[in-house]
């Protein structure tokens, strides 16, 4: 791997699923991973994110609770 995308998400599911799409589109000759860090959203990321189908490795962890934008996984 040769680099690794972090993204944090609090209920911005749209922007979020329009970024990966983007993601997706990107033509790169280095492999890339992307990671999500879903602070508690309650728009349905989660379930966007479990049926996106990404062209690069997809990790994703979740917060169950929004605990703010200082805390740390």
């Amino acid at each position: 791997m040769k680099a690794s995308v972090i993204i944090p998400a609090y209920n911005s599911k749209e922007r979020l699923y329009n970024s990966l799409l983007s993601l997706n589109q990107q033509e790169c000759d280095e492999e890339f991973e992307v990671i999500v860090a879903d602070n508690g959203s309650e728009d349905g990321t989660l379930s966007m994110l479990e049926s996106f189908q990404a062209d690069f490795p997809l990790i994703f962890t979740r917060i169950k609770e929004n605990r703010g934008i200082a805390y740390g996984l």
